[in-house]
């Protein structure tokens, strides 16, 4: 969990342009909105297997 973390925020942080502080027990970027929002993201809708008649 803390490797997959740090390499996000350090994606984060590259695409974003500036240094991120992170804080582990809140979920949240401290003072930074705009990257604590990249922290979720919308999951997709469930897979469903298709029709073979559909397909």
């Amino acid at each position: 969990h803390i490797s997959t973390a740090s390499c996000i925020l350090a994606n984060m942080s590259m695409e974003l342009g500036r240094p991120l502080v992170y804080d582990p027990k809140k979920r949240v970027v401290v003072g930074d909105a705009e990257a604590t929002k990249k922290l979720i993201r919308p999951y997709r809708g469930s897979w469903v297997h298709p029709d073979p008649n559909r397909v």
